[in-house]
This record gives structure tokens, sequence and C-alpha cells, in this order.
């Protein structure tokens, strides 16, 4: 499951595992890269045919806002207005030592999610550039299902017709939808 902070990325992984006993989450791994990652070549590469890629989708409006309240990785971001917050150029710290990409970081170190290690000019710029990367997964290599979140939280049922609907097996008895 890929997606930007706060789109729902843990609580899909946690519909998909209550859905089905046959999952891996490769999320995070050296395999995908960072689930919040910028789409490249390299995932693409090493991902095989037979893996379904869920991309999680906030609507920008929402994820802004949710964001704002809970910056993850973003200590500079805190406390600001939402004009400030959306307009400040956008950086993310390794402040949490559980993920791969901060092992070798200093707790205050940024972390480059560019290729090119620049910074993204605003938020917005960073969630537009990296929805139109996952937006262009080549289905012809992958299987992909694009998931909104808000759409999902209203009717979970419909996540698990569609991953039925994709040849994914249901467990058998009720499919309990968790809060995170």
């Amino acid at each position: 499951t890929f997606g930007e902070r706060g789109s729902g990325t843990r609580w899909i992984s946690s519909l998909v595992e209550a859905h089905t006993s046959r999952c891996q989450d490769l999320t995070n791994s050296y395999v995908s890269g960072w689930k919040h990652g910028l789409w490249g070549e390299r995932q693409s590469l090493s991902l095989g045919a037979n893996t379904l890629i869920i991309v999680a989708k906030k609507d920008i409006y929402a994820w802004i806002l949710s964001l704002r309240k809970s910056p993850w990785h973003m200590p500079p971001f805190r406390n600001l207005t939402l004009s400030e917050f959306i307009r400040k150029e956008y950086y993310s710290i390794c402040n949490d030592r559980k993920f791969q990409t901060c092992f070798d970081r200093a707790r205050t170190e940024e972390m480059p999610e560019r290729p090119d290690g620049k910074r993204w000019p605003n938020i917005i710029r960073m969630w537009s550039d990296k929805y139109q990367a996952w937006d262009a997964i080549n289905p012809s290599r992958h299987r992909v299902l694009h998931v909104d979140y808000l759409s999902t939280l209203k009717n979970p049922d419909s996540f698990r017709q569609k991953l039925s609907a994709l040849g994914i097996k249901s467990k058998a008895g009720s499919f309990q939808i968790g809060k995170y």
C-alpha cells in the first residue's frame, strides 16, 4: 500500500489483512521502498506482476488539514498557519528510527524524498508529483488498485468487493473493520 502520509495507508493495509490470509505486506521494505516515497523505476522493477499495488489517496483538501494537524516527519511545520503551511518549501526530517530510511541519519537530518535530492516548493506540489507517479504505474506490468480513503471509510465493504473482483479470495467469516 502506497500513498502520502495521512492518506490511510496503514488502515487500508489492515483492511487487506482482514480480507485475506494470503497477504504479504512489502510496504517499507527493501523491495518496495518507502510507502510514502516517490514511485520510480526501482519499485517498478522490484515488484512482480502478481503483486497487487494499492494506492491510497485522500482528497487534497482533507489531506492538507490532516497533515497540518499531524505533520509526520515534519517538525518545522508544526504550529504554522494554514497559509504558511501550504506555501512553505517542503522537506521532511528523519525523526523516527523505526523506518529504514532513518537508520543512518541523525534525528534532525533532512530526509530527501526527490530523486534529485532537492526540496519540493510546497506540500501541494509534493502531493501532486507523488500521485502523478502513482497514477502512471503501468497496469500491463502491475496490478494496481487506486483506493479513495474517504469513500472507503464510508463504505469499507466496497473495498472488499474490489479485492474480490481482482480474484483475491476472502477469509471465511465476517469482515471486521477496525479503526486506526
